[in-house]
């Protein structure tokens, strides 16, 4: 009598695991088949993430904790002479005070620069590399001037 109790108990728990189970496996079909449309570009957005992470390397010191060399993050500051057209002179006379640079150097190197490429078609320099090492609260101020700027 005791072992039959037992055994209706096994059943009973067999029987409701397996129909959770289904139950379960039902409702991930659903929501794979039924809301993908709905839910791939949240679990897309959840997953891909950009960010930019700067790079900065520890001081170097010496034996007595002298700091002999230190990282600091900086740009380069480029631009696409093809993309300036008749603003050239006000992109320079913008940017030469903040970039510390002489305008009719900026002026000259704005100045589109015809090539043949390999395959014999003349291109212009896609982008000429105003300075180096810029420091990041200038390359802010350069940003915010070009910012500030009306092109038409």
């Amino acid at each position: 009598m005791n072992n039959i109790l037992a055994y209706r108990r096994l059943v009973l728990l067999g029987v409701l695991l397996t129909l959770a189970f289904a139950g379960l496996g039902g409702w991930v079909g659903y929501v794979q088949l039924g809301q993908r449309e709905k839910l791939s570009p949240l679990a897309h957005a959840n997953i891909a993430r950009k960010s930019v992470r700067l790079a900065f390397r520890g001081s170097i010191r010496d034996a007595r904790e002298n700091l002999l060399a230190t990282s600091v993050p900086v740009k380069t500051v480029c631009a696409d002479p093809s993309l300036l057209g008749p603003y050239r002179q006000l992109v320079a006379r913008t940017l030469a005070p903040i970039l510390e640079l002489n305008e009719a150097r900026l002026l000259q190197q704005f100045a589109p620069q015809l090539r043949t490429n390999a395959a014999g078609k003349l291109i212009t320099n896609a982008y000429v590399v105003l300075k180096h090492k810029v420091p990041l609260q200038q390359w802010q101020q350069v940003t915010q001037a070009m910012a500030s700027l009306s092109f038409g």
